[in-house]
């Protein structure tokens, strides 16, 4: 079997589990390439990446199908599924985050953390 092959067989059978944890029907991968798109009920569009990630690390059902609408709703802007299954919403995107200040001794610390590091590098 060649390794085109295996890996068609690898991404079919991530497919598999994905469909039957999402309940969704499943339409073709675009253009014939296994392992590429996968198309489901004309709605939704899912690469390899994302399914195999929503399997592997057993994300909730549904969630994949919030993000891609949530995506949908706010472009141009955009979250990968990665940050939005560890908790990145588009709400925080617009947030403005206070810089820190640092105190004199915290500053002193940090100098000598990355001095160390440098010199561990070299």
């Amino acid at each position: 079997m060649t390794l085109k092959k295996r890996f068609e067989a690898v991404a079919n059978e991530y497919l598999l589990k994905f469909i039957k944890k999402q309940d969704l029907d499943f339409d073709g991968w675009i253009g014939d390439d296994v392992g590429g798109i996968a198309s489901f009920i004309c709605q939704y569009f899912f690469n390899f990446d994302d399914i195999r990630y929503d399997i592997d690390n057993k994300c909730k059902k549904g969630l994949i199908l919030h993000w891609q609408d949530d995506c949908l709703e706010n472009k141009p802007n955009y979250i990968n599924y990665y940050s939005y299954h560890k908790g990145l919403k588009f709400d925080m995107l617009n947030k403005e985050v206070e810089p820190k200040e640092f105190t004199t001794e915290e500053t002193e610390k940090l100098k000598e953390d990355f001095k160390k590091l440098l010199h561990e590098k070299l």
